[in-house]
């Protein structure tokens, strides 16, 4: 894998090399330097930045995804200063894609422009040009392989973490992924902001890889990762979610009666892992906003049929109920109990009748790179996906045979891990049991704290209390 991803970014650089090569030939020579050395990948970016008397180990970034464009646009700004082009109408010109490409080729050609070696910078709008594309270059090193800034943005993981909450996320635990879409916009995720268009580019793409971590993903860590049914956008794209990974690669996983069990043992529930719950309210007694609010409930956490008193609540947040006066009973959600609320709609895998629910699932084996498992067509649906989408190759069942790549297959290994996310708020929650297994390829990042906290029932309220707090 690594060899694949060194030759793709091998072609990344040769390509750079053989579009910047003319762009850059003719001030080579207004330079004095040798032209030809314009086309020597990466050594032109060296030369380039000599001469305009940039830091040596800027060489750096010429070999980094999408760093190496804003790289080149510095130079191009440098490159108009030594040429004594220093007014603002030029750095924009030098900034503007395509504009760029004519205008360099112009500073090269124009034989009344000479390269000023004895050139000394002054004070001018191209300074702060040059501010702001080294901040975004900092940025997206940062963002990339460091520590990146996410929002929760729906109540899948309450109590453990609140719509709202912003949060740092480490990419150095599990490893920084290199990005596999290099050519996009910097610190934009997929969509171009007021444009709401693709902020990306996909006719070139880099294969998987990740750089060592300082651990791996655990039972019970949560985890940012890319949505894998995403299918229509690149991996590294697709939109940001996160949830609690209960299995790894190689579990077996099992939910009976609303408890995880992994290997036939009891996952550990989070403290404030929330269900639905019918109240059975004392008479003449009604739950008011303030109330809710004293005892940490939201209004999102009501279904919105309103003729039930049904909420998603912490188990603490039911015994206070009662303990309170304001309850005769609360009563968690069963099958039994409601079975249209929660149960009709059939879990992954979603072609197969299994039985399962959201409180009763599995036994379900989570895949493991290197893994070999019996094909039979009562399984294929299982592992369609992982097979198919995730691990490029193609899968039909004809008869009591099934068929890999056109050939009948009894058994199949994997060649990706895999792993089972769901939602603390489980019965609240849009994952793994809904939509299947996370590729490891799809792994993000682990949050590492709470930085700021709003809520929107009151106007924007900060909450305190959850500033600086760790995950």
């Amino acid at each position: 894998m690594f060899l694949i991803w060194l030759l793709s970014v091998s072609l990344i650089i040769l390509g750079n090399a053989i579009i910047t090569a003319p762009l850059i030939t003719g001030i080579f020579k207004k330079a004095g330097v040798n032209p030809v050395y314009s086309f020597i990948p990466i050594y032109n970016y060296y030369i380039w930045i000599s001469i305009t008397k940039k830091p040596k180990w800027w060489i750096i970034w010429s070999v980094i995804p999408y760093v190496n464009i804003i790289l080149g646009i510095l130079l191009a700004i440098e490159t108009t200063r030594f040429m004594g082009r220093t007014k603002t109408k030029h750095y924009v010109l030098a900034i503007l894609p395509i504009f760029n490409i004519v205008y360099l080729l112009q500073l090269g050609a124009n034989k009344t422009l000479k390269w000023n070696h004895s050139y000394v910078k002054t004070k001018s709008s191209g300074d702060w040009v040059e501010a702001i594309l080294f901040a975004l270059v900092a940025a997206s090193i940062i963002r990339t392989f460091t520590i990146e800034a996410y929002t929760i943005p729906t109540p899948s993981m309450e109590k453990t973490l609140l719509v709202n909450d912003f949060l740092f996320v480490s990419k150095l635990d599990y490893g920084p992924r290199v990005p596999m879409t290099p050519l996009a916009i910097p610190l934009v995720h997929n969509t171009t902001p007021i444009l709401n268009t693709k902020s990306y580019l996909e006719f070139f793409k880099l294969p998987y890889l990740r750089l060592p971590g300082w651990t791996k993903i655990k039972n019970g860590d949560i985890v940012v990762f890319n949505y894998p049914r995403e299918q229509e956008r690149p991996i590294d794209k697709r939109d940001n979610y996160i949830k609690r990974c209960v299995a790894i690669p190689g579990d077996t996983m099992q939910i009976i009666k609303q408890q995880i069990f992994i290997n036939n043992k009891p996952l550990d529930n989070p403290e404030e892992m929330q269900y639905l719950y019918r109240i059975f309210l004392k008479s003449g007694v009604a739950l008011s906003p303030k109330t809710l609010d004293k005892m940490g409930i939201k209004k999102h956490d009501r279904l919105p049929d309103r003729t039930r008193m049904i909420y998603h609540l912490t188990k603490e947040n039911a015994n206070e109920l009662v303990e309170k006066g304001l309850a005769d009973s609360v009563v968690k959600i069963s099958k039994t109990m409601d079975p249209e609320i929660l149960y009709s709609r059939q879990p992954f895998p979603n072609d197969i009748q299994t039985g399962w629910n959201v409180d009763d699932y599995g036994p379900l084996v989570v895949p493991k790179a290197g893994m070999t498992i019996e094909l039979t067509p009562r399984n294929v649906g299982t592992y369609r996906m992982n097979i198919e989408e995730y691990e490029g190759r193609t899968i039909q069942v004809s008869g009591n045979s099934v068929l890999i790549d056109g050939v009948e297959a009894k058994e199949y290994t994997f060649t990706k891990n895999y792993y089972f996310m769901c939602g603390d708020n489980r019965h609240n929650s849009e994952d793994s049991r809904f939509w299947g297994f996370v590729p490891e390829d799809h792994i993000v990042g682990k949050p590492w704290i709470i930085w700021f906290s709003i809520d929107n029932d009151f106007s924007f309220k900060v909450r305190f209390n959850r500033l600086f707090k760790s995950i």
